[in-house]
């Protein structure tokens, strides 16, 4: 019997190589051709995103025979959300309405276009974020502090992070992970084994903490004792159910998350008899995934503020495709008496492919009888 727990904590700071803390984003009216109307004005936005997670796991294998062994992890997840965003107006030069005074008993009547006025009849401006102060009410920043329309009186929408603004954390079970092991070969110097895990979606993806979807993951590892150096290669594929987290909670439709398929390589080091070193190298490669990727956007027309055509820096999501995420693992364990461990890893990104931090601590208590 082994049991265990590990703790282990995430700061994200780039997606696809993206500054979560710094980015840019435009929002149009999705046209890639001058209309002359309101709807060739757009916002921009500068935004920061701080999403931190703490992972508690708890762990128990149990050995059936002396080739078969079960398990289990459970995660106790913790996550920190945070988003604010400043978001500016850009008026286009002659895109602005003007209201014209109805006859007598008849609403006013709209026509184009102007570079915007006070009003109440003649030009007008269109969009603005303060209705006190039309004509310089452009811009106005976001955060997470301000609450949805809908997001305490909808039952489906209360104290949830992905539709409430106001909340930034939750807690909670994540994905609980059912494995077994089977050893098909094993001799004094060497062993192989196959393993599946069965991953539950017992975590509430809403609040991100799990991934809304079942998953399993069949693998093979290799292990080869040379002393006090112990080489393993483990070699395998994660297939993945539907969730709205692929598909959208907004319109309530699921999609399919991302299968992955992985490769680890790498080496414990029996430095003392109470003391051994591990490093390792763990890459996937996720398939057909959606991706984030900066690009530009230029105005279709020249801008109010400036009189220029204006070029502003924005993301584009709509791309999938498969990519590569590489990781090197440096650990240590120490013996602290009897069958009792403590264990430390640190996490090292190798390339920007997906939601990354650059260093990922974990520390972990086990002891086996």
């Amino acid at each position: 019997m082994y049991f265990g727990g590990t703790f282990q904590r995430f700061r994200f700071n780039t997606l696809d190589g993206v500054d979560l803390h710094n980015f840019q984003a435009v929002f149009d009216h999705g046209l890639t051709t001058k209309t002359g109307d309101w709807r060739d004005q757009f916002i921009s936005t500068q935004n920061s995103i701080d999403l931190k997670i703490n992972q508690f796991t708890i762990f128990a294998t149990l050995g059936l025979t002396n080739h078969v062994d079960v398990s289990i992890a459970i995660p106790f997840v913790q996550v920190g959300y945070n988003v604010s965003s400043v978001a500016t107006i850009n008026r286009v030069v002659n895109t602005e309405p003007i209201i014209t005074a109805g006859a007598a008993g008849q609403a006013p009547t709209y026509s184009c276009c102007s570079s915007g006025g006070q009003g109440p009849y003649g030009p007008v401006y269109g969009y603005y974020f303060d209705p006190n102060n039309k004509q310089n009410g452009i811009q106005r920043a976001f955060a997470n502090n301000q609450y949805a329309v809908d997001s305490l009186s909808n039952p489906a929408k209360t104290g949830d992070l992905y539709w409430n603004p106001s909340k930034n954390n939750a807690a909670g079970m994540g994905d609980v992970t059912f494995r077994l092991k089977v050893t098909v070969y094993k001799t004094e110097r060497l062993s192989l084994a196959v393993l599946s895990d069965v991953r539950l979606p017992t975590g509430d993806e809403s609040n991100f903490l799990g991934s809304g979807a079942w998953g399993v993951k069949p693998f093979a590892a290799l292990s080869v004792r040379t002393g006090w150096v112990t080489p393993h290669v483990n070699l395998g594929y994660q297939w993945n159910g539907s969730s709205f987290l692929g598909g959208s909670i907004w319109s309530g439709t699921k999609d399919k998350l991302p299968d992955f398929a992985f490769f680890s390589v790498g080496t414990d080091i029996g430095l003392t008899r109470r003391v051994t070193a591990a490093v390792d190298y763990i890459g996937q490669e996720v398939i057909n995934a959606p991706r984030v990727a900066s690009s530009s956007y230029t105005s279709l027309g020249p801008l109010v503020s400036t009189g220029q055509t204006g070029t502003f820096q924005t993301l584009t999501t709509s791309v999938r495709e498969t990519y590569n995420q590489s990781n090197a693992a440096f650990g240590l364990k120490y013996n602290l008496f009897d069958h009792f461990l403590v264990s430390g890893n640190l996490l090292v990104a190798l390339n920007e492919g997906g939601l990354r931090e650059r260093v990922t601590p974990l520390i972990g208590l086990s002891y086996s009888f």
